[in-house]
């Protein structure tokens, strides 16, 4: 079964929230890893000037493609039985949506506060486990080896 997940792209200056659901691998060691890994991206491939990381819908309208990359990347790698790769189409998925409020059945929300920049120039991360309760921050869970 699958790991569902949000990850909301929070602004107190614009007092705004976008959310991206995705469908699968919403678990810490694969969903907490890859918004930090994305994150990393932005701020590694995106020239400095323009990694606008306040702007909480364009981040999240990055994460989206990138998302939505991986997933086509992932389809290649892995094609359904009987399908021939090259009939999928690049708008065949329903694994990555933008959704205006947290699914009923997702396991794990990610919250890129993308107001508060740390350190190593990218957004702090909260980590919430939906059905336990418990919150965490993203890059200290993956320094003690959890993500």
């Amino acid at each position: 079964m699958a790991t569902r997940s949000t990850t909301h792209f929070v602004s107190s200056f614009f007092n705004s929230r976008a959310i991206i659901y995705v469908h699968h691998d919403g678990y810490p060691s694969e969903g907490g890893e890859r918004v930090l890994r994305f994150l990393e991206t932005v701020r590694d491939k995106v020239p400095q000037s323009s990694t606008r990381f306040n702007d909480n819908s364009l981040t999240a309208t990055r994460f989206a493609v990138f998302m939505f990359h991986r997933y086509l990347d992932n389809k290649k790698a892995y094609p359904m039985p009987g399908k021939n790769i090259d009939n999928y189409h690049v708008l065949d998925t329903i694994s990555v949506a933008v959704v205006d409020s947290d699914p009923g059945d997702i396991e794990y929300r990610y919250i890129v506060l993308c107001d508060e920049i740390e350190e190593d120039g990218t957004p702090k991360v909260i980590v919430e486990s939906v059905w336990d309760g418990w919150k965490r921050d993203a890059k200290d869970m993956r320094a003690k080896g959890w993500i």
